[in-house]
């Protein structure tokens, strides 16, 4: 699960928790609708980067190590893109 979904779904369930009592008062309830707001913010900047076709980095912005750690990506290593492509010919 990515981060970002992660932080989402825990949002979204605090949000629903908040407001799942019949009587509370206002400062409550406008927590449950931040928290709701921001999972909706989170879904809409991830929905974008797919349907335009870039990474927003969010997850990035988490947990940095342990997504490029998962991803395989080794920080000390330069990348297929860094090195000199030679071709012989």
């Amino acid at each position: 699960m990515h981060p970002a979904t992660a932080l989402g779904l825990v949002l979204l369930g605090s949000a629903l928790w908040l407001s799942s009592e019949r009587e509370t008062s206002r400062a409550v309830a406008w927590v449950a609708a931040a928290c709701a707001a921001a999972a909706a913010l989170l879904g809409l900047v991830r929905l974008s980067g797919y349907v335009l076709g870039f990474d927003p980095g969010l997850d990035h912005l988490l947990f940095a190590q342990r997504v490029d750690a998962a991803a395989g990506h080794d920080p000390c290593s330069r990348s297929v893109t860094d090195q000199e492509v030679r071709t012989d010919g």
